[in-house]
């Protein structure tokens, strides 16, 4: 249990590390946040298939919420990497 609370401070303080650095327009800024996209992803699943934090998801519903949750941070991560507005907005 303390494990996985450890992970999501860890993935919290990189997403908010990532948020500075976008704000910052620092040059590592991209980069980070899709570090902290992959990270948050892999949280979310992780928490999403494991009885460490209760829920009250309906049974069987947590493939949907993985599915979702993997869609949402993919085009995040796609949006990243296709963006010309991000690549102007950092250069």
């Amino acid at each position: 249990m303390l494990a996985a609370i450890a992970i999501r401070v860890l993935g919290a303080g990189i997403s908010v590390a990532a948020g500075l650095a976008l704000t910052n327009r620092q040059p590592h800024a991209v980069r980070l946040t899709q570090v902290a996209l992959a990270v948050s992803a892999a949280c979310d699943v992780f928490i999403y298939t494991t009885s460490f934090y209760p829920n009250n998801r309906p049974p069987g519903d947590t493939p949907y919420y993985v599915a979702t949750t993997i869609a949402v941070h993919s085009l995040a991560m796609i949006y990243l990497w296709r963006s010309k507005r991000v690549r102007t907005l950092l250069d």
